[in-house]
């Protein structure tokens, strides 16, 4: 990595740096920049320097990704990426490396003309083809600084491996993608991504079945908002007003989602019949709302597997079990761990027991 220059004001905090990355052979094209323009904090920077290489994802060869690029099916959002194959639960659709980031807080933290030389130094770094990518994508916003309103129109939250500790309570870092950057929004998303820091990649999975030519969806706010908030979240954010289904029946959806929020919380104390209960009808609320992302989908159907174990029902805690190593693959890719089926089922194991010993 090269250390380029200090960010006034903030000199002894953030740094503009260029992280330069091995070419990844037999991988996504979008995946192998070897140029990464980044405004980093100290102690990220330090952190990253202590990753002796960046390794390759092992991702898809161009010619076989699974995806293309065309015209949305919504005219107000420009381009989408589609699916040229059907994919099922965990199928990874990208894995890309970002033209640029920078923590979110930095979008909103400056003075008109400090950003406007901020994004002049970023671009810079960039090669050609990096630059011209990133100048490609949409500019909502429309202000003096396109640059900016390229990040604030396509910058995605790159989770809890990179953060920029601030007082703002904003502490994520934001990536602009050539590729994943075009991927549009739903409130009922049927793709989900994570930072892989490792390759130094965003890595996209279907969360669900996703068939063939079907628009491929990530969600860009909080779903459980009631709709009319959504929908002007997105065109405050992100210049459109959302249409997904679930925002275009909003009188079901919105009376389904308040249901997921305020469920009665269950625990291992909670009678079995009770947890089969609460717990399915959250899971069949989450499958009908396509929100299979959310970690109360997961946490719903270990409690499903304890439940159904301890009630001597091996097939339906089965049902459950393939639910949670769905997820699990879709939400960590290779990092995916059972560890959590295997708790859930000794533990309804001993409420069984425990049920026996009280009934002799």
């Amino acid at each position: 990595m090269d250390q380029e220059q200090a960010i006034p004001p903030e000199e002894t905090i953030l740094r503009m740096v260029k992280l330069e990355l091995s070419q990844v052979s037999g991988t996504d094209a979008s995946a192998r920049s070897s140029i990464v323009a980044c405004v980093l904090d100290q102690l990220t920077l330090d952190m990253l320097n202590t990753i002796p290489t960046f390794l390759g994802y092992e991702s898809l060869n161009p010619d076989d990704a699974p995806y293309c690029i065309t015209p949305s099916s919504d005219p107000a959002v420009g381009l989408g990426m589609f699916v040229k194959e059907d994919l099922t639960e965990g199928d990874l659709i990208l894995a890309e490396r970002p033209l640029a980031i920078l923590p979110a807080s930095v979008l909103g933290g400056f003075s008109e003309s400090d950003l406007e030389d901020l994004f002049d130094q970023l671009t810079a770094l960039m090669d050609d083809r990096a630059r011209s990518a990133f100048f490609a994508l949409a500019d909502c916003h429309k202000g003096p600084c396109r640059a900016l309103g390229i990040f604030k129109t396509n910058g995605i939250g790159l989770g809890d491996d990179l953060v920029y500790p601030d007082d703002s309570g904003d502490s994520a870092y934001v990536g602009v993608f050539e590729r994943a950057s075009r991927i549009n929004h739903s409130c009922s998303p049927n793709a989900v991504y994570h930072f892989d820091l490792q390759s130094f990649c965003l890595v996209v999975r279907a969360i669900r079945h996703i068939s063939k030519g079907e628009e491929i969806f990530i969600s860009y706010s909080e779903t459980l908002l009631q709709a009319a908030t959504r929908r002007q979240n997105s065109l405050q954010d992100y210049g459109f007003r959302c249409a997904c289904p679930a925002c275009a029946m909003s009188d079901i959806s919105d009376a389904h989602r308040a249901r997921i929020g305020s469920a009665r919380p269950v625990d291992l104390r909670t009678p079995p019949e009770e947890i089969v209960a609460i717990s399915g009808e959250q899971v069949w609320l989450i499958e009908l709302e396509g929100l299979q992302m959310l970690g109360q989908y997961v946490e719903n159907a270990l409690f499903l597997i304890v439940a159904y174990t301890a009630l001597e029902d091996p097939a339906r805690a089965a049902v459950y079990e393939d639910k949670v190593r769905c997820w699990e693959i879709a939400i960590r890719g290779e990092h995916a761990n059972f560890d959590n089926i295997e708790l859930a089922k000794r533990a309804g194991l001993r409420i069984a027991a425990a049920a026996r010993n009280d009934d002799t």
